[in-house]
Order: structure tokens, then sequence, then C-alpha cells
């Protein structure tokens, strides 16, 4: 309305980031390092780092129960909601993230 085009307005968008698996520290510094680098993204700010336990259903696997590194991120994109989803997946691919059970 009004000749008003909002297609490429940034958006503010808040993001949960979590690792339990290798080099858990290398991973969340890899992930956030690619999300700053998206085409039309940077990165505002990022909280501290908390480490937690699984939450587990009670028949889950022993080696399902490793800790989580946990942080959350504020970026300043343009990319659309679904282009920006496929780009966090391709991130967790790259760093190794196999789809399965959860």
């Amino acid at each position: 309305r009004n000749g008003v085009h909002y297609a490429n307005a940034a958006m503010t968008v808040l993001l949960g980031l979590g690792s339990n698996l290798g080099d858990r520290c290398d991973n969340m510094e890899k992930a956030i390092e690619a999300l700053a680098g998206l085409p039309g993204t940077s990165l505002r700010r990022w909280s501290t780092v908390y480490e937690s336990n699984a939450l587990l259903a009670a028949d889950s696997p022993p080696m399902w129960d490793k800790p989580f590194l946990n942080a959350a991120v504020e970026l300043s994109t343009s990319l659309k909601p679904l282009d920006l989803l496929a780009a966090t997946q391709a991130i967790e691919k790259r760093l190794g993230r196999v789809e399965g059970e959860r």
C-alpha cells in the first residue's frame, strides 16, 4: 500500500543455538561465524554460552545423554524467512548434523 515495498527490508531475527556432539565450542563458533557470513546478514549480539543437561525421554539410549552448550544470537538479515531456514539447515549439515530420531 502507498507504494511502500518491503521485500528487501532487513528484519531482526533471534536464533537459539545448541551443540552436544564433537567439539561443542568449535561447533558453536563455526555456526556463529557462518550465520554472520550469510548474504545480507549481520550479527548484532550474542548471549553468554550456557551448559545444560540433555532433556531425554526415559527410554532414550544412554549415549544420547550428553550435555549441551546453548546460546542465542541476534541477527539483522534481508533474507526471506524460508531462505534463512534453508541457510541455517545448510550450516547444520556442513557442521556435521545428521538427521535422525531426536
